[in-house]
């Protein structure tokens, strides 16, 4: 090959051939983790041998910044047939996938159901779902800025790296923060429930509820862990985002970054689907494995069944662990990252300021890269577009399977159930869709941003489908006064289950066992149904003698031997709105997703090769702060203003037990719509201002 130089400010000519250490020429190029940070010379030596770009990627391996596969000192040769792009998109896909199912999968799936567990109100497991974008932004600068400029399988499979040489495995502590987010089922008493069978009207009784063990209020302390684990979820997470995006972009050709990248967020989408489904199957199972729930008089129609929430985070927590082995194999740089690094660069917005970063690490440099991207109008109408999409991603996947469940009238289980059929091929599809798209057409940023802007106001259209409502369930003292037996007159009265037919009954409102009468009425209980005798038939529980519930046996009844008047449940209905619904979730899925890919493309296409890494991160930092943090907070505090029903306990109010759904339909509604029109209108004006 012929000789190459580097000519630097006027800098005499160096001759590379001649340089002994064959490492350092990475240095002499100015190249970094494959930056060009100088200028590569070809005299009429390489014109006559016809050596291209390509050829010099190829017969240079050695100088292109790639190292050996293995951990330190102990190397494999083996190995080396996995130092490419597509193994490290394997592994990365499978890391994304971890965090996902954990993160956005398990917790969604779960958070009903340890709301009921440790009595928790949903602005309290809307903070929980926040606590891992918290960290992600007290992490994301040092990672992405620090970790841009360095070793990024390192920095994958570590969270961050101190001049003190003490880190932290990343992945490892994901699957750490999922054992974490375990605990509370391994420390905290066994689930206990009183009067789970019979919870009936107890005539002249004078029994009262006693706040003297203080268990509700030690119940609600274990939120702590659950902070905690989500923390340390984002803390492992965090490098998968910034660097292993960069990484990859900087490995594989230029037109088939947004098809590598679309893969691995395939896979971090498909992730979370895999831990709605799974978790759904988990929730079916009794929290204690080891208790038989009929001894209790419990099923998973119960209002007080606890599932095994549990068990998905083991599994992540295990996945977790074993995937930083893989990750830390691999080197700074894969063999070809240098001729890749020259194809770079030619689409980065204009400016009209000298871009000085990138000379010296250390703060004054993170100042100016501050200021350089901040003032690339088009990057930061596209990280306040990410920010308007991250509250409604982040909100409906936390509370979706909630707001199907009360809404629709479905357990827990097959609520999560249906949203993770509902992501699976419409979420990873359009993650995948969104990368080919850019890969099929060859889009520029202008192509990418009119694309996401079309995709972005076709959610606004959709997001009208949250005002499909089934009717109101009717609920003796919250939907109907006690007596009432028109159902199609429910409407939301507030709460008053006290009435003269179970005025003698000594009900507390601790006991939530809803019984649906022969009437087709709702009661809160057997209690406040005013029903005194129970009949056991199977695994039915009825109830029979029932003075508030409106019926009136008739011959045929004790003929046939049916004299109950309640049986255990709620009332069963079909809402015809629920296919229909699911099917427009199911495209607002595509449609919000669709434009992942292509928006991560013109982020990375529109700010300077070097500032990659650092962009991201400023990325994520305003997408958290401005989305994905206060996301689930918002939406938890709708359904807490929605709440018609509260569970009583010593200390206040624990979990809600009942929603005004045609409120709630209302607030998300707004919220989906303000935040899809501020995502429209962002991608619009990044269009406009581009250049």
């Amino acid at each position: 090959m012929g000789d190459l130089y580097v000519v630097e400010n006027g800098a005499k000519p160096v001759d590379l051939a001649q340089t002994e250490d064959t490492s350092s020429t990475a240095e002499i190029l100015g190249v970094e983790n494959g930056y060009p940070g100088g200028r590569r010379k070809s005299d009429s030596k390489m014109c006559n041998n016809k050596v291209d770009v390509d050829k010099v990627g190829m017969d240079d391996e050695k100088d292109d910044g790639s190292g050996p596969c293995g951990w330190g000192k102990l190397q494999f040769e083996c190995c080396k047939r996995f130092l490419n792009a597509r193994w490290f998109l394997v592994v990365l896909t499978i890391c994304g996938a971890c965090q996902g199912m954990a993160v956005n999968g398990f917790v969604n799936t779960v958070i009903s159901t340890v709301e009921r567990r440790f009595e928790i109100s949903s602005t309290e497991s809307g903070l929980i779902a926040s606590c891992y974008d918290i960290m992600f932004v007290i992490l994301v600068i040092p990672i992405s800025y620090f970790g841009g400029q360095g070793h990024k399988p390192k920095y994958l499979g570590k969270s961050f790296y101190l001049s003190t040489r003490v880190g932290r495995i990343g992945i490892f502590v994901l699957g750490i923060g999922s054992f974490v987010f375990a605990l509370p089922h391994f420390i905290t008493d066994s689930y206990h429930v009183e009067n789970a069978d019979e919870t009936v009207c107890k005539l002249q009784s004078n029994d009262t509820a006693s706040c003297s063990s203080g268990g509700s209020t030690s119940l609600s302390n274990y939120k702590y862990f659950f902070y905690l684990g989500q923390l340390l979820h984002g803390a492992g997470a965090t490098p998968l985002y910034t660097l292993g995006v960069t990484y990859l972009d900087e490995n594989v050709p230029q037109r088939s970054s947004a098809f590598y990248n679309g893969i691995f967020y395939t896979g971090a989408i498909i992730g979370p689907a895999a831990g709605y489904m799974v978790g759904a199957k988990f929730l079916d199972i009794y929290t204690d494995v080891t208790v038989d729930p009929a001894s209790l008089g419990l099923d998973p129609s119960n209002p007080k069944w606890i599932g095994a929430w549990w068990i998905g985070f083991l599994i992540s927590g295990m996945m977790g662990v074993l995937l930083a082995l893989p990750m830390l194999a691999y080197p700074a740089a894969l063999p070809g990252s240098k001729k890749y690094a020259l194809e770079r660069g030619q689409e980065t917005q204009a400016s009209s300021q000298v871009d000085q970063t990138g000379q010296h690490r250390g703060l004054k440099d993170i100042l100016l890269s501050l200021k350089y991207l901040m003032t690339n109008i088009p990057f930061m109408f596209i990280n306040i577009a990410a920010a308007a999409e991250g509250i409604l991603v982040a909100g409906f996947s936390t509370f979706m399977p909630k707001f199907i469940e009360y809404e629709f009238g479905l357990s827990a289980g097959t609520a999560a159930l249906y949203v993770g059929l509902a992501v699976v091929p419409a979420g990873g599809g359009a993650t995948f869709g969104g990368g080919f798209i850019v890969k099929c057409f060859n889009l520029k940023v202008r192509g990418i941003l009119r694309l996401c802007t079309v995709m972005s106001f076709v959610v606004c259209v959709l997001s009208v489908a949250l005002l499909m409502e089934c009717d109101t369930t009717p609920f003796a003292g919250v939907t109907l006064s006690y007596g009432q037996t028109d159902v199609g007159a429910a409407t939301f009265l507030g709460k008053n289950l006290e009435n003269t037919c179970n005025q003698n009954c000594s009900c507390v409102e601790e006991d939530y066992f809803p019984v649906c009468g022969r009437d087709k009425v709702m009661y809160f209980s057997p209690c406040y149904a005013g029903c005194t005798d129970v009949i056991h038939e199977g695994s039915v529980k009825r109830y029979a003698n029932c003075s508030c519930v409106n019926y009136n046996l008739t011959a045929s009844d004790y003929t046939e031997g049916s004299t109950y008047m309640a049986e255990f449940g709620k009332c069963e209905f079909n809402c015809k709105w629920l296919t229909l619904f699911m099917l427009c979730f199911g495209f607002m899925i595509v449609f919000v997703f669709i434009t992942s890919m292509p928006s991560l493309t013109a982020t990375l296409r529109c700010v300077p090769d070097h500032q990659r890494s650092f962009g991201l991160g400023i990325q994520w930092i305003v997408a958290r702060c401005l989305g994905s943090i206060p996301g689930p907070i918002l939406f938890g505090k709708m359904f807490d203003f929605a709440c018609l029903l509260w569970q009583k306990r010593c200390s206040g109010d624990g979990s809600c037990f009942f929603y005004d759904t045609h409120k709630l339909s209302l607030y998300l509604l707004a919220l989906a719509l303000a935040f899809a029109i501020a995502t429209t209108l962002s991608f619009l004006l990044a269009l406009i201002f581009y250049k």
